[in-house]
């Protein structure tokens, strides 16, 4: 008689991939169906460094979302055609997760860091899926002055 024991972790990993393969929706990290995947768009075109950018977040999908906009939010800067990690911004967050409900939206802002150089930066926001995966939102353009 064979005996062979599995882990919790591969058991969700399986299952993620499941979920993924079921719902035809497998690009990147991210498991949400097509349509699905949250979205994040900023409701102002300039903002200066130190400031808040404000931003919606909507959910179109069926499935609540997490999210921590501290933790979770990055900007990105257009540097020669390319979107560039800017750095980090030295900040206190709490571990608190949010979460977007299903159908749902909200609008809050994102810190924009002193000494940011001016340019043209776009948010990203990656949400998590009840250990589903998760998927990464990018929003339009803004610049910062």
């Amino acid at each position: 008689m064979n005996l062979f024991v599995v882990s919790p972790r591969f058991t969700r990993s399986i299952v993620a991939i499941a979920a993924c393969v079921l719902s035809a929706g497998c690009e990147g990290n991210s498991f949400a169906p097509i349509g699905e995947a949250p979205l994040v768009d900023v409701l102002a075109t300039k903002a200066t460094a130190g400031s808040l950018i404000p931003v919606r977040l909507e959910n179109p999908g069926s499935s609540a979302w997490n999210y921590n906009l501290c933790l979770d939010a990055t900007l990105q800067r257009l540097v020669d055609d390319a979107w560039m990690p800017a750095p980090p911004p030295l900040r206190l967050c709490t571990l608190e997760m949010h979460t977007l409900p299903a159908g749902g939206s909200l609008e809050s802002g994102v810190y924009v860091p002193l000494g940011y150089e001016a340019g043209t930066y776009r948010v990203a926001v990656e949400f998590s899926r009840n250990k589903l995966g998760s998927a990464t939102a990018l929003s339009g353009a803004f610049a910062v002055e």
